[in-house]
């Protein structure tokens, strides 16, 4: 056997290595989800006598009791408000601030201000953040939980956007300002745009966080009508006994979002994610 017909069964074998742990992988990842979605087609009973195969009977009536009866579509609504009003925000304030810090005031200490918020856990801050929420009276509102998910979402949203708006040239914004350019415009019509891989990035990672938070939402919400998805899945499960048809028709009706928004920026995340780690 020649060298080059040696070279070739290695090469061959290394890439059959590669795709069979690549396969695996993916089967792995996606058994779960298989495994609840088939879950939510199953009657109460029949989880428990046929828990890996396919529904005797394929109940999808289980979606529409949960959504309707189980009070899915409250919670379901308004994790949405609050996550896209988090969302909003969060972006909002961190392109604002990223521009200061990489244009107009460039200060790494006060950029180290806002990185420590990466470093320290905002589980950490509960007690206080707890007491503070009650003294000025957003305790158990909505806006008072979007502004728990802005500060705890800021740092990093910051952290990604400004290591984009720093590969920006300086000699296009000198020449927009020759033109009678503003800063707000400039940061609107030509920053945000050209940092629209961190924008994406920083969005899908926010939104991630603000919908599967369970912590925040149980400590900070009280009334039933204000609670979020997360904790209206909970609901579902009984004290002594679990419909684990219904459950986990609230499970798939919760991840359907998630699959929504990393499907629409896929490409501006891979590209943000890619980006990011050789600018700044």
């Amino acid at each position: 056997m020649t060298r080059m017909e040696t070279l070739s069964i290695q090469r061959s074998a290394a890439r059959f290595l590669r795709y069979a742990i690549l396969i695996v992988y993916a089967v792995t990842t996606i058994a779960p989800f298989v495994w609840i979605f088939l879950t939510s087609l199953k009657g109460a009973t029949e989880v428990y006598v046929n828990s890996f195969g396919l529904p005797r009977a394929w109940k999808f009536i289980n979606f529409s009791t949960a959504w309707s009866k189980a009070r899915v579509s409250v919670y379901f609504g308004n994790s949405l408000l609050y996550s896209f009003g988090s969302l909003f925000m969060c972006l909002l304030f961190a392109g604002m601030v990223s521009y200061v810090l990489t244009r107009v005031w460039r200060n790494l200490a006060l950029f180290s201000y806002f990185m420590i918020g990466i470093m320290v856990p905002i589980q950490a801050l509960l007690i206080p953040t707890f007491m503070l929420m009650k003294n000025i009276g957003l305790l158990n509102t909505r806006i008072g939980l979007m502004a728990i998910y802005v500060a705890a979402n800021l740092s990093l949203s910051i952290f990604i956007i400004s290591g984009f708006m720093r590969g920006v040239p300086i000699e296009l914004e000198d020449a927009a300002f020759v033109d009678g350019c503003s800063r707000a415009r400039f940061f609107f019509t030509i920053m945000v745009p050209l940092s629209k891989g961190g924008f994406a990035t920083a969005a899908v990672l926010t939104f991630l966080n603000c919908w599967n938070d369970f912590v925040f939402a149980y400590i900070f919400i009280s009334p039933m009508n204000l609670k979020t998805i997360s904790q209206g899945v909970m609901i579902l499960k009984g004290e002594y006994i679990t419909d684990f048809g219904l459950l986990s028709s609230g499970l798939v009706i919760s991840i359907i979002p998630v699959f929504i928004m990393y499907i629409l920026f896929q490409e501006q995340v891979v590209t943000g994610l890619t980006a990011g780690a050789i600018k700044g």
